[in-house]
């Protein structure tokens, strides 16, 4: 389980690598992972979480490797 402080490093993470010009999938991919992880942990707090994950991972499945 993830601190408070480790997702919200993995969320500016993931904020800085999707306002790059070009972001990366394999950069992305594994932080949306992690915060899809907590979000099932943090049950209905986390639903919405939950679902702008699995909006982002099928984004970034359809980037450009």
């Amino acid at each position: 389980s993830e601190s408070k402080e480790e997702l919200r490093d993995e969320l500016a993470r993931l904020k800085n690598e999707a306002d790059a010009a070009k972001p990366k999938a394999k950069i992305v991919k594994p932080i949306v992972e992690r915060l899809a992880d907590a979000a099932k942990n943090l049950n209905d707090v986390g639903k919405p979480v939950l679902e702008l994950a699995i909006t982002v991972i099928k984004l970034i499945n359809a980037l450009p490797a």
